[in-house]
C-alpha cells in the first residue's frame, strides 16, 4: 500500500511525516504528557486478495535515542470484495394487454447481467445485474410483440423502482 495525503507538519511546527510506503515522523516536540494524532489515507489497490495484514510501528524514542514506548501493532483486514446488485421487473401486461417479451432470455448484458421472462409465456420481465461498477450505466433493448389487436397510440411504461444490495460472499 502506498499513503497519500501525508499531513504537513502533523505533530507542531517543525514536524515531518514522509513516506510513502514506510511512514517517518520527525522534528516533532510534544511536552510530558502530550500526544499527536494524525491520519493517512492507504488505499487499498483493488487487486489486493482478502486477508489479515500485520501492522507494526517502532518504537518511539526520545530526541537522546532512550526507548518511550514499544511498537503499537495492529491488523488490517482485507474482505472480500462488495459487490452491488441491481434488480427490476417490468410488467408488459400493464402497458397493454397481450404484450409479450420475444427473445429472451438475454445473458451477460452489460457485462454480466442476465434479462428473462419472470414466467416463460408472461409478459413480466426480470433484469438482474450482479456487479456494476460505481459510475457506469447500462443500457440494454428488449424486444416486445404487439397484439395485433392494438388500438395506434401511445402507450407509457415504468418498470419497478431498481433495488440493489450487497450479496453475501462466503
Amino acid at each position: 500500500m502506498t499513503a497519500t495525503n501525508l499531513p504537513t507538519e502533523p505533530c507542531g511546527t517543525g514536524s515531518t511525516l514522509s513516506g510513502p510506503t514506510l511512514l517517518s515522523l520527525t522534528g516533532d516536540s510534544l511536552p510530558t504528557g502530550g500526544s499527536c494524532t494524525f491520519s493517512v489515507n492507504a488505499p487499498i489497490p483493488p487487486t489486493q486478495a482478502p486477508g489479515d495484514f500485520p501492522n507494526t510501528t517502532s518504537p518511539l524514542f526520545d530526541s537522546g535515542g532512550l526507548t518511550i514506548t514499544d511498537p503499537a501493532t495492529a491488523t488490517l483486514t482485507v474482505a472480500p470484495q462488495l459487490l452491488l446488485t441491481k434488480a427490476f421487473t417490468d410488467d408488459l401486461n400493464a402497458v397493454m394487454s397481450g404484450l409479450m417479451e420475444t427473445g429472451l432470455p438475454q445473458s451477460n448484458v452489460c457485462g454480466g447481467g442476465e434479462m428473462r421472462p419472470s414466467l416463460t409465456g408472461t409478459s413480466l420481465i426480470t433484469f438482474l445485474l450482479p456487479n456494476l461498477a460505481a459510475g457506469a450505466t447500462c443500457t440494454f433493448t428488449v424486444t416486445v410483440h404487439v397484439p395485433a389487436t392494438a388500438a395506434s397510440g401511445t402507450y407509457p411504461n415504468a418498470t419497478s423502482a431498481v433495488t440493489g444490495g450487497f450479496p453475501v460472499v462466503l
